[in-house]
């Protein structure tokens, strides 16, 4: 059976695709909203994520079976696997159908009393000017809109991020539209009211995102060992579906490989001519930068 055949068959009226657009949107959204540490920052975001996760709920809910089991199905829990010429796109579908519905119920409690009542355009216009209202409300008390978080200090000029920029996109690191006042907030400047995580697109040599090369990226800007954490990097860095855990940064190559750190990645000569292109290879900065280490061994 073809992918668009066991939609067909088991997700009657579903259209699978649908949902990793809805997904990402969410995922932005949410990234907008909360700071790294949980905090909602933007109310207004929130909301919108909110509501855009209960109208997608609520054509998901009647699969909810379905969807566990075929989850269950792609993590080989069943021994063996129907999916195995399963198109990628549908495969990440069953993802971010998943993830929307874990959304609705542990992050943002929607009820089956909610869905059961849930006008789309009624609950839009009410929800966004109530919240609308509550930020106004608050705004001269507790501005937390603007909010500033902990984020990676790196000491750069203005020219040097443009250069940083420019290099990282030509080298094919980060999203061609990635734009300058995110990528200097994660370095360490105030918030923009519009911040958008840096979608991180170098690819591993098995064609996965390369989690490995954001942390070589951190150390050649002489990123401490210390700053380099998943919820900062998570904040930081768009990946894809999977975020940064614990064992994206240890060192299986350290004698202790569970408090050692690995940031030596496939990448790491062309990030190093990134930097040379960002601080000239005649630079001290430049010549620090190529000596640093890349592993961490906690004895």
């Amino acid at each position: 059976m073809d992918s668009k055949e066991y939609f067909k068959v088991f997700y009657k009226g579903i259209h699978p695709l649908y949902y990793n657009v809805v997904s990402d949107e969410i995922h932005h959204l949410l990234n907008v909203a909360c700071d790294y540490e949980g905090n909602c920052v933007d109310k207004l975001a929130y909301a919108e994520a909110r509501l855009k996760c209960l109208e997608a709920y609520k054509q998901l809910l009647p699969y909810r079976e379905q969807i566990n089991s075929d989850v269950d199905e792609m993590d080989g829990k069943n021994g063996f696997s129907h999916f195995y010429d399963m198109e990628i796109e549908y495969l990440n579908a069953i993802q971010s159908m998943n993830e929307i519905c874990l959304w609705a119920e542990n992050k943002f409690g929607i009820t089956s009393e909610e869905i059961d009542g849930f006008e789309l355009h009624s609950m839009k216009s009410i929800q966004v000017q109530a919240e609308m209202a509550d930020w106004k409300s608050s705004k001269g008390k507790d501005d937390n809109v603007n909010k500033e978080v902990h984020t990676f200090n790196v000491p750069l000029n203005a020219d040097e991020l443009g250069k940083l920029l420019k290099a990282l996109k030509e080298k094919g690191f980060i999203h061609e539209d990635t734009k300058i006042e995110d990528l200097e907030h994660v370095l360490g400047r105030p918030r923009p009211n519009d911040y958008k995580r840096i979608g991180w697109i170098k690819r591993n040599k098995n064609k996965t995102i390369s989690k490995k090369s954001v942390l070589t990226f951190l150390r050649c800007l002489e990123v401490d060992w210390d700053d380099i954490e998943p919820k900062k990097l998570n904040y930081c860095f768009d990946t894809g579906k999977v975020p940064f855990k614990d064992n994206n940064l240890k060192d299986d190559k350290s004698f202790n490989c569970d408090k050692g750190k690995n940031a030596n990645s496939e990448a790491v000569d062309d990030l190093n001519e990134v930097m040379s292109m960002v601080f000239g290879e005649d630079s001290e900065r430049y010549k620090r930068i190529i000596k640093i280490p890349l592993i961490q061994n906690i004895l």
